[in-house]
């Protein structure tokens, strides 16, 4: 089963950033407060420990996950420029960090299944 989440998890981070890499959208904004697919990460998480769905809770700690450092590294959801800072090596260097860190965490992240 952690495997299996750690599968999920990773498809969703390079398919999100697959995705943004060749559309280069920016964030949804309503009244000024940007939507980040970090908060629609955290939506999903939230809706999987209710329904107990291990898929969507991989799929949600993916995109929590996939944007979470940008959010630490700048201190909120209000970067220079989102695309840039998105792609560059600073980034890809925290991902990758975080990556690790759910790797040997997935059989701790999975336990509430």
């Amino acid at each position: 089963m952690a495997n299996h989440f750690f599968l999920i998890f990773i498809t969703t981070i390079a398919i999100t950033r697959l995705w943004l890499w060749e559309t280069r959208l920016s964030c949804p904004t309503i009244k000024g407060f940007r939507l980040h697919h970090y908060m629609y990460g955290l939506g999903l998480i939230v809706l999987a420990l209710v329904f107990n769905n291990l898929f969507m809770y991989a799929v949600g700690v993916g995109l929590f996950v996939d944007e979470i450092f940008l959010f630490v590294m700048f201190r909120g959801w209000k970067w220079p420029d989102p695309c840039h800072e998105y792609n560059s090596w600073k980034s890809a260097l925290g991902i990758l960090i975080l990556i690790a860190i759910v790797f040997l965490a997935r059989n701790f992240l999975v336990a509430i299944f």
